[in-house]
């Protein structure tokens, strides 16, 4: 999995990059925006897909939260794990 620093733009402005999973060498539009409520986590993700918390974070007595960046079939591509 890669995992790349996209440049800021305006909320809704369309971001496209090569996929390293792309095998037909199609290119991918980072057109949806996660951001936590705090301000302090945003990023970008491919339309279709869904941010959703990751079910270990925010454990009792744990101060990270996670997310999983899930793909148009479900399946979860990505697990983010901020920590203080």
């Amino acid at each position: 999995m890669l995992l790349m620093a996209l440049p800021a733009g305006p909320a809704g402005a369309g971001v496209s990059t090569s996929s390293p999973s792309a095998k037909d060498g199609s290119t991918v539009t980072l057109e949806q925006e996660f951001g936590t409520p705090d301000g302090l986590v945003s990023f970008r993700y491919p339309t279709g897909w869904s941010v959703a918390p990751h079910e270990e974070s925010n454990v009792e007595g744990s101060d990270d939260a996670a997310w999983e960046v899930i793909d148009t079939r479900g399946e979860p591509t990505l697990l983010l794990r901020v920590r203080p």
